[in-house]
């Protein structure tokens, strides 16, 4: 991972890429309807937890939360894969895993936090799914972008998130934030979130059947 200590005063941090795979699953019921695609966004919330101000500027080592959001939950339920942070130049030694292909938070000392966290949903009321970070930033570029690959499914997702070990290899990401942290130094990283949502999905009726 290619990561040094000579940052520019700010940083710019794009969340880019939220993938939304339209391979229904787990349908039940017979009234037909014609579903429109779940209203999904991912953002970068200040502190730790759903409750903080989506943010546009951080510092190293700042408490963050990836944040990865359903709306409505009246008909659809999601899980989250494949979340990513990169330089934006396709290099595989700038670039994070923050949650695997099974939905499974990939810790990384003073960077990513586990577990992935997962709010229920009930009544229609959104649901979460939510990882812990700090500020941190790549040597390459100025910019990090998130990248989450999302699963939609009817009603209800039957998976569960499992925890993975934190590593505990020494990379260069955690000997940056050390040294910051030794030395006093914290440069500021400047978040900007930028939505562009791709869908891939098939036209598709939904069996939705509602019980009085």
């Amino acid at each position: 991972m290619d990561i040094y200590l000579e940052f520019d005063d700010q940083m710019e941090v794009m969340l880019v890429e939220l993938e939304c795979y339209n391979g229904m699953e787990e349908q039940t019921g017979i009234v037909t309807g014609t579903g429109s695609l779940p209203a999904l966004q991912i953002q970068i919330l200040d502190g730790h937890g759903i409750i903080g101000n989506a943010v546009r500027h951080a510092r190293v080592g700042q408490p963050l939360t990836l944040d990865i959001v359903l709306e409505n939950t009246e008909i659809y339920d999601f899980y989250a894969h494949s979340c990513i942070a990169h330089d934006g130049s396709n290099n595989a030694d700038a670039l994070v895993q923050i949650i695997d292909a099974n939905g499974c938070g990939i810790g990384l000392s003073r960077a990513i936090e586990l577990p992935v966290y997962m709010t229920s949903s009930s009544n229609g009321n959104p649901k979460h799914v939510y990882i812990y970070m700090y500020g941190f930033q790549f040597t390459s570029s100025q910019f990090v972008y998130f990248e989450c690959q999302i699963r939609p499914c009817i009603h209800s997702c039957k998976r569960q998130i499992q925890i993975r070990k934190k590593r505990t290899t020494s990379s260069q990401l955690s000997l940056l934030i050390a040294l910051f942290i030794t030395l006093g130094s914290v440069p500021t990283i400047t978040i900007m979130v930028c939505y562009g949502i791709i869908i891939h999905r098939r036209q598709q009726t939904l069996n939705v059947q509602r019980t009085t």
